[in-house]
């Protein structure tokens, strides 16, 4: 070794000769000198690329690592919860496959001011990339969930509601084009452009008098022009004993402290479909202006369960929904019906004319023409007015109420809290009504027509007929009255 050379310097001399970075090695770094310009600025390109993909891997590693750990699943929750108000809350890990992120599922239930009871998401979906969760503000585009079910808070202490769901943009006009800051949580801001649920079911209600329910629904919240509208398609309503009702399409978008209905058809199960305007107040009792305009539609769409055994046929009208799911009194319902193509059935004291008179037609009475005036109110059905006429046969008219026995009711049910269980407290009627028949079909009945039957007036000989009691033994003991005095009159001959 050179004497004159110190030790660190041999050493340096040495490494440059045998490192792999040395000039031998430096052309992983440096093309070689020798290619002309034009292959050499392609060397350059072609280890910068390289040299960020493996940047790259890393990083998309690292991301990986990060976005699917439980602790970021925990943060995504965090924020839908704080946009929905949520109280306690669960989330799911977010899986991350390609440009698509999935929260297989997210459960809460809801806090002091939320508009719900509880919440299930079920693959809540959308298209980014991991870059976007970097930053303090994550936009995920279209927001799509397979299932939603909520159950609507009732009797909530929701005062702040309209103001804190307007800021969230659920019921608000904050959801514009580019991006709608829905909620933020340990200083992160989700954004998004619009949110698609594929099968939603929703319920509300504690009582008889304001359950109702929303199921198998499709729904997108959509920005527009005037802030965002909500698109309903498909799925099951129902309201009280108003049942078998499919939405076909329903558009509801805010206005001044209210949902307003700017589209609304729905179809009727047994025929027939209607329309829906009008509006839904926000606040802690929600007030309810609704009209549900029916063409064509069935009776038995209209009537309570089961009584489809006494009335069906057409009707056409409107009924007006109002009230509020958060009183007692609950919604109420309003209607103005025309009927047609019906027909009256298994009413004893029709039966009992009909042996009378030797008309078989009046056991099951054809309905050619009428109308319905009712109300509901805190689960009571008030009919004010009914009129219908069976074309040269009869006219029955009059008016009665419909409502469950609540004598033998346990103090929940009383103060509705709970819903009666089936059965156990039968509906009770009570009112009256008139029957007219053609004069000429009672001229062989002697006395006994004379019995229950007033004088002709307008072509009609008219009976009185009281209703009350249970719905099921109505004009039952005037039936057994008319058949012994029958029973004599064929005797006597």
């Amino acid at each position: 070794m050179d004497n004159d050379k110190s030790y660190s310097d041999a050493m340096n001399e040495w490494a440059r000769k045998n490192s792999f970075f040395g000039d031998r090695g430096n052309r992983l770094i440096h093309p070689n000198p020798g290619l002309p310009g034009p292959l050499r600025a392609f060397g350059y390109l072609l280890r910068v690329g390289s040299l960020l993909l493996i940047l790259w891997l890393i990083v998309s590693f690292g991301l990986r690592k990060y976005v699917g750990g439980t602790g970021f699943g925990e943060k995504v929750g965090g924020v839908v919860a704080s946009m929905v108000g949520a109280g306690d809350f669960e989330a799911s890990a977010l899986q991350w496959k390609g440009k698509r992120m999935t929260l297989s599922r997210f459960s809460a239930k809801g806090g002091d001011t939320a508009f719900f009871h509880t919440l299930e998401a079920r693959y809540f979906r959308f298209d980014s990339s991991p870059l976007a969760f970097l930053g303090s503000e994550w936009n995920v585009g279209e927001v799509v969930l397979s299932n939603l079910a909520i159950k609507l808070r009732s009797g909530a202490k929701m005062s702040e509601v309209p103001v804190s769901l307007e800021m969230r943009g659920l019921f608000g006009s904050a959801l514009q084009w580019g991006g709608y800051s829905g909620g933020t949580h340990d200083g992160k801001t989700l954004t998004f452009d619009s949110v698609k649920v594929l099968e939603a079911a929703i319920e509300w209600g504690l009582s008889e008098a304001t359950n109702g329910a929303l199921e198998g629904a499709g729904l997108v919240f959509v920005p527009d022009d005037s802030g965002w509208r909500l698109e309903i398609a498909g799925g099951k309503f129902r309201q009280n004993w108003l049942q078998g009702v499919t939405v076909e399409k329903l558009t509801i978008k805010p206005d001044a402290g209210k949902l307003r209905f700017t589209e609304g058809v729905v179809n009727l199960d047994n025929g027939g479909t209607a329309t829906i305007s009008g509006t839904v107040e926000l606040g802690a009792l929600p007030k309810l202006d609704l009209t549900i305009a029916i063409t064509g539609g069935s009776l038995s769409d209209l009537l309570p369960e089961n009584y489809t055994t006494y009335a069906d046929g057409k009707v056409d009208g409107e009924l007006r929904m109002t009230g509020s799911i958060n009183t007692k009194s609950g919604v109420e319902f309003a209607g103005d019906l025309k009927i047609s193509e019906g027909i009256l059935r298994n009413i004893p004291v029709l039966e009992s004319i009909s042996i009378l008179t030797e008309t078989t037609r009046l056991r099951h009475l054809p309905i050619t023409a009428g109308i319905v005036k009712f109300g509901t109110k805190e689960g009571v059905l008030n009919v004010q007015a009914f009129d219908l006429v069976s074309k040269d046969m009869a006219q029955l008219k009059g008016s009665f109420t419909f409502a469950r026995d609540m004598s033998n009711a346990s103090e929940a049910e009383l103060i509705g809290l709970v819903t009666p269980t089936a059965g156990a407290t039968p509906y009770l009627c009570d009112g009256s009504f008139r029957i007219g028949v053609m004069a000429a079909s009672l001229a062989k009945t002697n006395e006994v027509g004379d019995k229950y039957f007033a004088p002709t007036s307008e072509g009609y000989r008219w009976m009185d007929v009281g209703l009350d009691g249970a719905v099921e033994q109505l004009t039952r003991p005037l039936y057994d009255e008319m058949l012994i005095d029958i029973r004599k009159l064929r005797d006597s001959r």
